[in-house]
């Protein structure tokens, strides 16, 4: 059955969106920019303070004087980042069942309701993990475990600052990659509204009953 031009203009836009979206928040969350930068800053790494360094700290890549190391989920070293990343991968495999199945609109009408629900499941998953993200702000100052050089961790504030709850420390700033990431997933969150105008009307059939009726004389 051929299907109405708005229809696949509606889905085609949809689908492209929706890979633009999956890009911006593959980039945002790999780029070695990171969520948080600071330009020198101290940290304490192994019990010691360092000389003063250019610093960028991601989800999963950190960088210091522009040496970058990946950061497993399993090495990221408190807890509520752990399960943004849980949520982050969650999501982004959501989105990717999500693309497919809309492109299989296109062939397929009854595919659209399945994939407003997956659409509406990849939002509630990115979400959750975007509200984590600056919640593990707060720990970004803890010491390092002795020995240990794993990222995320031993960051050194101006003064008496502190980092707190969705709050960054002076001197450290978002990063392009956290900004990336928010790009993506507000235009995942806006592109909800275009599917939202995507209608599948089922073929209404009129049943006629014909009551014959008949007399006798």
């Amino acid at each position: 059955m051929e299907r109405p031009f708005l229809y696949s203009l509606l889905v085609c836009l949809w689908a492209a969106f929706l890979v633009i979206s999956l890009i911006l928040i593959l980039v945002g969350l790999l780029i070695e920019d990171g969520f948080v930068e600071g330009n020198d800053v101290e940290l304490i790494l192994n019990g010691v303070k360092t000389a003063p360094s250019d610093v960028q700290v991601g989800l999963f890549k950190q960088c210091i004087n522009g040496d970058c190391f990946d950061i497993a989920p399993s090495d990221i070293p408190f807890s509520v980042w752990e399960a943004a990343a849980a949520f982050f991968i969650i999501g982004l495999i959501f989105l990717g069942f999500t693309i497919v199945a809309v492109l299989l609109c296109l062939c397929f009408a009854a595919m659209v309701p399945v994939s407003k629900i997956m659409h509406s499941l990849t939002n509630l998953w990115l979400m959750i993990a975007m509200v984590l993200v600056p919640i593990g702000f707060a720990w970004l100052d803890d010491e390092c475990d002795s020995g240990s050089e794993k990222g995320q961790c031993g960051l050194v504030c101006y003064g008496d600052d502190d980092f707190t709850f969705f709050t960054l420390c002076g001197p450290y700033d978002i990063a392009e990659g956290l900004q990336v990431l928010i790009a993506g997933v507000f235009l995942l969150f806006l592109t909800s509204f275009l599917a939202v105008c995507i209608q599948v009307r089922q073929p209404v059939v009129e049943v006629k009953q014909v009551v014959t009726t008949s007399s006798s004389a």
